[in-house]
């Protein structure tokens, strides 16, 4: 058996007597560990090269730069930046002076997708809605090894597969028709995933689920429909108006053929003192629907006196002997926030705070503050309590009235369905307002140019930040081409609030106006 060494020369000597067989795939001196690299943009992977010859020198070029030659070594590695889609690396060998082989690093960079989902209304009758629904994957790379995917209610319906050999990142879009019955709620779900399992590796899926309801006309539920309405003079009354649609209809109300401002389900009537005609107009934008409640007003009779007795003689229980101050307070969120309790007890042995924040404990009379350096607890509900020296320590609390309020973070306007207004007919703008408390203390207005054209106000009673939407419904008229319209939502927090209501206002919507077509009449 030869020596390594000559084995080695032997080699050499048959490589410099023919270097294109010996650089030949199957003959190739050189070899990669990996021989394959998968990695996502940006990230750094280390590559192994080795020769089974010996060499005048190996050395790596990675792009257009050759790294420092090896001459003694065997083994060389290379660390390869994958911050270039069109990157190239391959390790080299000198043969001789004149001949050189090389192994070249197959390369996949790749880029998982963001999914964005949108639905565009397509065709909308009582008893079904058509829908297109669209699925854009972003900033995706290799587009050839992209796969979408529609799910309706968990039932794989559609795959889409691409072929461009694009290797940087690209914006690709599926588009899948639906068609929703009328009381059915289809959940549609769009999945995008690079498939490079062949490849080795398991890249996670991109998803975004839409909800899907079918649209329709408001409708009033005859079951809860009241027309007639019997009530006492000065009294206080509550109208309702139980239509449903969707879109939610928007609600307007009208007294006697007078538009009233109220624009919810309800009208809450606080001194009824004439009969009168109330009329509810539910409406969205493939239709609306009327109800008339008339409202019958009998003199109150008169109601005698009471005549003194017994218990009305008995003096009253005597009250907490506790002073809060002051006894309401509003706070922003995030806001310092203080109340001071004392005590007029003389017999008070301990009192004290207690709070999920700013608690304080069992301290000595007469005077304990509850304070919050940053108030950020929207179920907080302090209460002072005292202890009084009695034969049961009979012990009795107050609490004040905490408003924390929030303004909202986004005030926008869009057309709930898009498309120039057209003369004659109505269009329907929203007005979004996104995480504001609290809902009950918000009125939203709306304006045209610098004229105000409607209110809202809210009957919502969560203390929580919530979303909420206000519908101006816009009869068009030529008048209001390039008029402006925003909505301005404020938060009227009564005279312990801050002395300027805080307001936010969205940006104008410019509206366009248009005129209405109509075939000619054929005899």
């Amino acid at each position: 058996m030869l020596p390594l060494r000559m084995l080695g020369i032997g080699l050499l000597m048959f490589s410099l007597c023919d270097a294109d067989t010996a650089c030949s795939e199957k003959h190739n001196p050189l070899s990669l560990d990996p021989p394959e690299i998968i990695g996502e943009y940006g990230t750094e992977v280390l590559v192994n090269c080795t020769s089974t010859v010996l060499h005048d020198g190996m050395y790596w070029r990675v792009r257009n730069e050759s790294f420092v030659i090896e001459v003694q070594e065997n083994f060389i590695g290379q660390s390869v930046l994958l911050s270039d889609w069109n990157v190239t690396a391959e390790c080299k060998i000198k043969l001789n002076e004149s001949h050189e082989c090389s192994k070249e690093l197959e390369i996949t960079t790749y880029k998982n997708p963001e999914v964005l989902s949108s639905i565009k209304l397509v065709h909308a009758t009582p008893k079904e809605t058509q829908y297109e629904l669209k699925c854009d994957t972003i900033n995706v790379a290799p587009l050839q090894n992209l796969i979408v995917k529609w799910y309706k209610n968990d039932k794989l319906i559609k795959t889409n597969f691409f072929n461009d050999t694009t290797k940087t990142p690209v914006n690709e879009s599926s588009v899948l028709p639906v068609t929703v019955s009328r009381g059915e709620e289809v959940q549609i779900r769009c999945e995008a995933q690079l498939n490079l399992v062949p490849h080795g590796l398991q890249l996670p899926v991109v998803f975004q689920t839409l909800n899907v309801l079918a649209q329709y006309p408001p409708e009033l539920n005859p079951k809860k429909d009241i027309d007639y309405i019997v009530a006492s003079q000065d009294g206080e009354i509550t109208l309702e108006c139980k239509a449903e649609g969707n879109p939610p209809p928007v609600f307007h109300w009208t007294y006697n053929g007078m538009t009233m401002s109220e624009s919810s389900n309800t009208l809450n009537i606080t001194r009824v003192n004439a009969s009168a005609t109330y009329t509810c107009t539910a409406s969205n934008y493939l239709g609306k629907t009327t109800k008339q409640i008339f409202v019958r007003v009998i003199q109150r009779e008169a109601v005698p006196a009471a005549l003194p007795t017994a218990e009305a003689a008995t003096p009253e229980a005597e009250d907490c002997p506790l002073t809060l101050t002051p006894s309401e307070i509003v706070v922003r969120f995030g806001d310092p926030a203080s109340v001071n309790c004392s005590t007029s007890a003389t017999n008070a042995v301990g009192m004290g705070w207690e709070s999920s924040v700013g608690g304080t404990g069992f301290v000595p009379p007469p005077i304990v503050t509850w304070m919050v350096a940053k108030l950020e607890d929207w179920t907080a509900v302090p209460s002072c309590f005292v202890t009084l020296n009695t034969t049961d320590d009979k012990q009795c609390s107050k609490s004040p009235t905490v408003i924390l309020y929030k303004t909202p973070d986004t005030v926008s306007i869009s057309a709930v369905h898009p498309g120039p207004m057209v003369e004659g007919t109505d269009f329907h703008l929203k007005c979004d307002v996104n995480n504001v408390a609290p809902v009950q203390n918000l009125k939203v207005k709306w304006y045209r140019d610098n004229e105000t054209v409607s209110e809202q106000m809210f009957l919502h009673t969560n203390t929580t930040p919530q979303n909420v939407f206000s519908t101006l419904i816009i009869t068009a008229k030529r008048d209001y081409n390039g008029s402006l319209y925003r909505c301005e939502a404020a938060l009227h927090l009564g005279p312990n609030g801050p002395e300027f209501i805080p307001t936010e206002t969205s940006e104008p919507y410019t509206a366009i106006v248009g005129k209405s077509c109509s075939l000619p009449h054929m005899v």
